[in-house]
């Protein structure tokens, strides 16, 4: 399913709070413990729910992808890959996050690069 611009998860953020995040905002979501903190363009927040299950939010949206074992990448907010011997996918704030060998082909699907290159 693409993306759409109004898309977006509600996350329980306090006791009786809840917020609206939009995908599009979404840079990644990374496992902390039991947790994952969602990154956006501009705020973090902690998720009181495994990397694993919020994975299943996500599983619909074909730019999302779980690419190692700690962050799942909006694929839609990463501006370049650097693939070779330590792959990086880097993101529209300039972090970077290192996915692994088995995903690479996935990512260079969507970034609409040919194995030949």
């Amino acid at each position: 399913m693409a993306l759409l611009k109004n898309d977006f998860v509600t996350i329980k953020i306090g006791k009786n709070r809840y917020r609206k995040v939009f995908l599009e905002n979404i840079l990644y979501c990374k496992a902390d413990r039991a947790y994952s903190l969602i990154k956006t363009n501009n705020a973090e927040y902690s998720y009181s729910v495994s990397l694993k299950k919020t994975e299943y939010l996500f599983e619909k949206y074909s730019c999302f992808l779980r690419v190692n074992r700690s962050y799942i990448v909006n694929l839609a907010n990463c501006i370049e890959l650097k693939i070779g011997t330590k792959p990086e996918l880097i993101l529209k704030n300039g972090e970077i996050v290192h996915p692994n060998d088995a995903f690479i082909t996935e990512i260079m699907i969507f970034f609409k690069i040919s194995k030949t290159v």
